[in-house]
């Protein structure tokens, strides 16, 4: 696969680079700096989509439209307004940081990731590879929240590892279910 998105026959967009590299993990080396490579390159593209989709700034925004979009894309994570569940980043006070500075974050969501909101990968004592954000814990178990919007509570005499990717929990991509017209 990393040779077809090399090789152009699969384009870079269509492949989460940062779940890749997540899945990887550390065992192959030559692989992780493969997918390292194409994420380096993946880094200048998102500033590329960044750049497509800042011309919107310009546009007079449809606050139904806006609310239409949040709800469908955002509010499985995010919660604003009373809409959405609060398990991303709040975004009450997205508002003061500027336009250009909520698209980056939704364009690029791995160019600055919060410690709160970054991907763990565990693997428990049996074997079974769990991949999630830290939704809680305590001094007995773990509760990390799954792509697929589940918790799993893990015991932690059951980790065998557990380990910090730095990636952010929100995929890259999601603009791609976001019209840039209005």
């Amino acid at each position: 696969m990393l040779d077809a998105i090399t090789a152009k026959k699969i384009p870079k967009g269509e492949i989460d680079l940062g779940r890749l590299k997540l899945a990887s993990g550390k065992k192959d080396s030559s692989l992780a700096k493969k997918i390292a490579q194409l994420a380096d390159a993946s880094s200048s593209s998102r500033l590329e989509v960044f750049n497509q989709y800042k011309k919107a700034l310009e546009t007079q925004g449809d606050k139904i439209r806006g609310k239409e979009v949040f709800k469908a894309q955002c509010s499985a994570c995010h919660q604003l307004e009373g809409v959405g569940k609060s398990v991303g980043a709040d975004l009450s006070a997205a508002r003061s940081r500027g336009l250009e500075s909520i698209l980056l974050n939704i364009i690029d969501p791995n160019r600055e990731v919060k410690p709160a909101f970054v991907t763990y990968v565990v693997t428990t004592t049996s074997g079974k590879i769990i991949t999630g954000m830290i939704a809680s814990e305590s001094a007995n178990s773990l509760t990390l929240w799954k792509a697929d919007h589940q918790n799993e509570t893990i015991l932690r005499n059951n980790i065998e590892e557990m380990r910090s990717t730095g990636i952010s929990f929100m995929p890259e991509g999601v603009e791609k279910n976001i019209s840039i017209t209005v």
